[in-house]
């Protein structure tokens, strides 16, 4: 036998039934049920905020009362006795409770598609008439039928919040146990083969709904569970699928975790490198002020090179055109030599404020080679004579480095032949 592939739940369009059956006494306490008229609470029923259609029911000749099932049953027992013609003994089992249950994905869906008029129309319809099939079959009497939108189960989310799990369509279709066409109890000729063929007939008049036959449980080897027994096995599912969910929820924490802990190093990492890049930044700004701070320095002293060599290059320029001028304006020897003397005196004052060492050199040339042109060494005596700091004594004063033209022309003023020399 090939395997039987159940669709997901949300692909499920089966209907099915299940029929039970009770003794008189008994049958007053399951119209409880059916007509919701004995009980307060019943757990099957969903806190009223959670239930989105009401129910519906069909009994006699269009009874509006919520308890016409009640009602009808009550109506058919007395005809029953009446056609009879005695009293129907008290253990004889007189209540046959058909339920009819239909798929909620598919029920959602032609409710949202279709209206919910529409489906409780339809739905009448095809139990009406799947009663009356099951009378010229079997004869059992219908009586009615009361069918419940309000069953389900719900759990609380993490808000505390009230959530729909699952619902439960389903009607309750009530049968008489009396054949009024022989006076005979069919149930106790029924067989399970009967209660088989009974879904079968039940699939049919649903199909025009777009159901089709459930599962026979000698196919999926599950036995039907009572109310109490069908509400235990949800109860376990659940328990099953809440701690499946805490397991991978438990999975998905340590994955978080590990996630944050990865991020934590990371950011630790980054802030350590960030700390490093910054004490690097400082470092490298502080070079650079320090390598400005050289370049500033730099400029000033080749700023004070370029002026210092303008002043002296302009200087030995004037002196260069003084000479030339000299030459010219006096012819005579004596005069001329007269006027090499005071240049040569100018040159070596020129040494008080000629810091470039080979300037120094170029200018020390040129005054001996005035003194070359003078024929006298008094340029060089004058020179080396400044060089050692030595003073000389006036002879005409007796006085250290007087102002006397006579004087030898120490550190405060002398002459070279006879010429003035400032200090």
């Amino acid at each position: 036998m090939s395997e039987i592939i159940v669709p997901a739940k949300e692909d499920r369009k089966y209907c099915s039934s299940n029929t039970k059956y009770y003794k008189h006494s008994n049958a007053s306490g399951e119209l409880g049920h059916v007509n919701r008229m004995v009980f307060e609470i019943d757990e099957n029923v969903l806190p009223e905020h959670l239930i989105e259609h009401s129910n519906f029911h069909h009994a006699g000749v269009g009874n509006p009362s919520p308890n016409a099932v009640y009602d009808e049953y009550m109506d058919v027992y007395a005809k029953a006795e009446e056609h009879k013609g005695k009293k129907l003994q008290k253990n004889a089992t007189t209540f046959i409770d058909s339920v009819v249950s239909l798929s909620q994905a598919h029920t959602d869906k032609l409710i949202n598609k279709k209206g919910y008029d529409w489906f409780r129309k339809a739905a009448t319809q095809c139990i009406t008439e799947w009663q009356e099939d099951v009378k010229e079959k079997y004869g059992y009497e219908p009586v009615g039928f009361n069918f419940h939108m309000d069953e389900g189960h719900f759990k609380e989310d993490k808000m505390k919040h009230q959530v729909i799990s699952s619902r439960n369509y389903h009607g309750h279709c009530i049968f008489f146990n009396y054949n009024f066409s022989d006076g005979t109890a069919p149930h106790r000729k029924m067989t399970k083969k009967d209660f088989s063929n009974m879904q079968d007939m039940l699939a049919d008049r649903f199909s025009k709904m777009g159901y089709i036959r459930g599962i026979s449980k000698k196919l999926t080897k599950k036995n039907h569970l009572n109310k109490d027994q069908f509400i235990d096995q949800k109860l376990a599912d659940a328990n099953v699928e809440i701690d499946e969910r805490l397991v991978e929820s438990k999975i998905k924490l340590e994955a978080i975790e590990a996630e944050e802990l990865r991020i934590k190093v990371e950011n630790e990492m980054l802030v350590s490198e960030e700390e490093l890049l910054n004490k690097r930044q400082l470092e490298a700004l502080s070079k650079a002020a320090e390598a400005e701070a050289l370049i500033v320095e730099a400029d000033e002293k080749l700023t004070f090179a370029k002026k210092l060599r303008e002043s002296v290059d302009k200087a030995i320029s004037k002196l260069n055109l003084h000479f030339k001028l000299l030459v010219k304006k006096f012819k005579s020897k004596s005069k001329r030599k007269q006027a090499l003397k005071k240049s040569a005196v100018n040159v070596v004052n020129g040494f008080s404020f000629i810091e470039d060492e080979k300037r120094e050199m170029k200018l020390r040339k040129q005054a001996f080679e005035l003194e070359k042109s003078l024929g006298d060494d008094s340029i060089k005596k004058e020179i080396e004579k400044r060089e050692s700091g030595s003073n000389d004594v006036c002879n005409k004063c007796k006085k250290v480095n007087c102002s006397c033209d006579d004087a030898g022309g120490g550190t405060q003023g002398g002459s070279v032949g006879g010429i003035k020399i400032r200090p």
